[in-house]
């Protein structure tokens, strides 16, 4: 019975730990402003690279590309993202690493591995009991 209550509660921590981050998906694609743009600085929103200003909106998950020398600094909230000269990247929140991944995805992923980690120690415990090894 130990057994099962220790799965139930790995699973349920790690899906929760799921949770967490689908719900801070919300928070990845918010929008920033763009706060500098030194030198050529274009962005791509579905139809293509086109000149951005300071003061921009700039969703997260548009790409920003900054041709030649330059810079520039996507601000969320407080949280700036810079991009370098010669450099295109899709700008997200600081923090927003898995923002690639569609909630059902990151579900899928952890009740796997939470599946995974819990089947294990309910497999490899007996008990408490613990036979040394040698004497």
């Amino acid at each position: 019975m130990s057994r099962i209550c220790l799965t139930l509660a790995v699973v349920s921590a790690i899906a929760a730990g799921s949770a967490g981050v689908a719900n801070a998906q919300g928070a990845c694609s918010a929008s920033g402003v763009l706060t500098s743009a030194q030198g050529t600085v274009l962005v791509n929103r579905g139809a293509g690279f086109v000149r951005a200003t300071p003061g921009s909106s700039i969703p997260g998950g548009t790409q920003v590309s900054v041709q030649g020398p330059g810079s520039a600094v996507v601000d969320f909230g407080g949280n700036p993202v810079t991009v370098p000269a010669s450099t295109t990247v899709a700008v997200r929140p600081p923090g927003c690493g898995t923002a690639g991944l569609n909630a059902g995805q990151v579900f899928v992923t952890t009740a796997i591995v939470g599946s995974v980690i819990g089947t294990s120690i309910a497999v490899n415990d007996n008990g408490g009991n613990r036979t040394p090894i040698s004497p």
